[in-house]
Order: C-alpha cells, then structure tokens, then sequence
C-alpha cells in the first residue's frame, strides 16, 4: 500500500487533484486487501481442492453406511410390528398379572386381619365368660360357707344351751317334801314318834 506525501506548501491545481485521485484510490485498496485476506485465510483454512473433496467423499461414505446400519424408526416391517404387538401384549399381561397378584394379596392380608380381629373378640368372650362362671362359683361357695357357718353356729349354740340346762340340773337340790306316800317307816323327832308306816297305828 502506497502512502501519500504530505502536501505542498503552496496550494495549486495540480496539488488538489491529486489529493481527490487518493482519497478516491482509498476505498478501492480497502475493497482489494479484504479480499486478499479472504483468500488468505480460505487458502490457510482449505489446504487442497483434492485432499478435501477426499475428505468430504470418506465422510459422506461413512454416513451411508450408518444410515444403512441404523434400524428403520417407522413400522413398516410387518415382522416389527407383530414383535412390538406381541412385546406389547406381554408387557399388558404382565401388568394385568401384577395387579391381580397385588390385589389377592390384598384381600388375604384384609382377611387374615379380619380372622385376627375375631379370634381376639372370642378369646375375649371366653375370658369373660371364664371370669364370670368363676364369679359365680366364688358366690356360691362363699353363700355355702355362710349356710354351713349359720349350722355350726347354732350347733354350738344348741349344745351350750343344753350343756348350760344339765349343769344347772345338777347344781339345784330338791326341796323336802310334807307329803309322805306309801311305804312309810317311823319317824322319830326328839325321841317321840311322830309318825309311821301305813298300816301301823
């Protein structure tokens, strides 16, 4: 790129086209050094037209192939979709199964609970009936403990009563009497008699 001299001192005609020439011939260096660089750069970025059609050939070759290698993605194969339906009809017994299998397990526990709940309700009614026929017999013994007490008692009582009357029949003595019956011996009171025998005067 060419650089301008300064400008002369004294301003002439031939001075002033000059400077309008150069300013006109800036635009166009502008323009050519961009596409020098342009070209440049593609040059630096692209080495070869050969290698690089090389290149891009292996690659387009490489994506065939995948393409070709890679499964189909609509179901067009009748073969595909009777596998996917048959998958599919595994996979919705499967299902079916688990929740019928999940559902009967259900319903066992639910009636081993209940059979649980009911077996505590009749251990129970035993226990209570067990606590009250023992009530009752725990009554009725204590009613014939009363009743045979109630005999003792007045046992007891008949016995002193009459153990009482017979002591009491000892201790008393019998008063003599003035009647005197038949046989009669002589009685004798200060050496006189007073009385005798029936049939003796």
């Amino acid at each position: 790129m060419k650089t301008m001299s300064s400008s002369p001192k004294k301003s002439s005609p031939n001075g002033k086209m000059r400077r309008s020439n150069a300013r006109e011939k800036r635009p166009k260096q502008k323009d050519e050094e961009k596409k020098r660089r342009s070209v440049g750069e593609e040059k630096l970025t692209r080495p070869n037209e050969e290698g690089w059609r090389r290149r891009k050939g292996n690659e387009r070759k490489k994506k065939g192939e995948k393409k070709r290698n890679r499964r189909p993605r609509g179901n067009s194969d009748p073969e595909t979709k009777e596998k996917i339906a048959l998958w599919k009809h595994r996979v919705e017994m499967a299902r079916k199964e688990a929740e019928f299998e999940l559902a009967v397990a259900k319903e066992r526990q639910k009636k081993a609970e209940a059979d649980k709940e009911v077996a505590k309700q009749l251990e129970a009614e035993k226990l209570r009936q067990a606590l009250l026929e023992r009530k009752k017999q725990e009554a009725e013994e204590e009613k014939k403990k009363a009743e045979a007490d109630l005999r003792r008692k007045a046992e007891a009582d008949r016995l002193k009563k009459e153990i009482e009357a017979k002591h009491q029949k000892v201790l008393q003595i019998p008063e003599p009497s003035d009647e005197i019956t038949l046989p009669c011996f002589d009685v004798f009171k200060g050496g006189n008699r007073i009385g005798g025998s029936a049939g003796f005067s």
